[in-house]
């Protein structure tokens, strides 16, 4: 990834509650828990509804605790794929002003930000070998998400 690329990845404002130092941190899921409660809340409204392909409270409390989804650890590739997949598709789902009152960011750079974040953990879930379904979870999120 370049220098430009990691720059893009940067929120605008260290107010933000999705503030992060650099990509190491969003990739080692740093985001706070306010942050990730209201991105869970935007997904179970204007997602799950549309499409039940997580077991929302389980994912929920996997996400939340640190449990494990699906006999999958969350520190794992294969979580971690399905997690940044979810966020995805929840920031595709809000407006440009939701973006910018509750995450202090533009859809643009959100929608950026965590297309990275998804496509690096799924490289790292190696696809092609993994025949796990929190796997297939996240690489539909993520087809849906392109769309």
């Amino acid at each position: 990834m370049s220098h430009a690329d990691s720059q893009m990845l940067q929120p605008s404002s260290a107010d933000s509650p999705l503030h992060f130092s650099n990509l190491d941190g969003v990739l080692a899921d740093g985001l706070s828990p306010e942050a990730v409660c209201a991105i869970i809340k935007v997904y179970s409204c204007n997602v799950d509804p549309v499409m039940k392909i997580l077991h929302l409270p389980a994912f929920r409390q996997s996400v939340e605790s640190g449990s494990m989804y699906l006999d999958c650890q969350t520190n794992g590739a294969l979580f971690r794929a399905l997690r940044s997949s979810t966020f995805y598709i929840t920031f595709c789902s809000i407006t440009e002003a939701i973006c910018l009152d509750r995450f202090g960011e533009t859809k643009e750079v959100l929608r950026f930000r965590w297309q990275s974040i998804t496509e690096h953990w799924l490289r790292k879930a190696d696809i092609t070998e993994s025949h796990h379904i929190v796997l297939l979870q996240a690489l539909i999120l993520y087809i849906v998400s392109m769309t």
